[in-house]
Formats: C-alpha cells, structure tokens, sequence
C-alpha cells in the first residue's frame, strides 16, 4: 500500500494501518504498545499497576512483554538493584518516547 502525495494527506484509517506498520517494524505486539503507554502515562509503576490499568488478571502474561520492551530500549528499570525482590520501578526512554511520538497521526 503506498501513497501518493499529490492525492492529499492520508485518510485516517492509512494513518492507522502505518501506525501498525511502524509496531510491526519495531518487532514488538500490540499489547507491548498497551503496556509501554501505561509505563508511560504512569513512570515509576510496576507490574501489578500494569496488571490492574489494562485489566490484565496473570502477572505472568505481561513479563515476556516487559523484556521485550526493555530489550528493545523503549522502557527501563530503575531499581538500584535488579537482583533484590523489591517493586520494579519502569519508566519510559527517550527512545521509547520518540517511538510512541512517532505513532501518532
């Protein structure tokens, strides 16, 4: 699907259907979008704040997703020390900010 210029700006729905073209891109899910928003609209939370904004009820559903997310470099830990069992603390990145920028129509 592309689009030519000299028809005027792009419908909404394009701009949608390049949204997730950009998502898909990046290699990360739509549920990864749902839960970097989250992180970013809510610095400092952890999993279980994620858990109950998106209405998720198994922690374990959104781990794979906060990996991937910190693997690609769009979220960050910022607890002193990973290794301790004490509340992740997520914050979004610049990088993940100009990802989530870039989203918008």
């Amino acid at each position: 699907m592309t689009h030519d210029a000299a028809e005027g700006p792009p419908s909404p729905s394009v701009k949608f259907l390049l949204s997730l073209r950009k998502i898909d891109r990046e290699g990360i899910t739509a549920r990864d979008v749902l839960i970097l928003y989250t992180v970013m609209s809510t610095p400092g939370c952890n999993g279980k704040d994620i858990l109950r904004a998106l209405m998720i009820k198994d922690r374990s559903s959104i781990q794979l997703c906060l990996l991937r997310l910190i693997a690609h470099g769009l979220i960050e830990d910022h607890r002193t020390d990973v290794r301790k069992s004490i509340p992740v603390c997520l914050h979004i990145t610049p990088l993940g900010l100009e990802f989530w920028n870039d989203l918008k129509p």
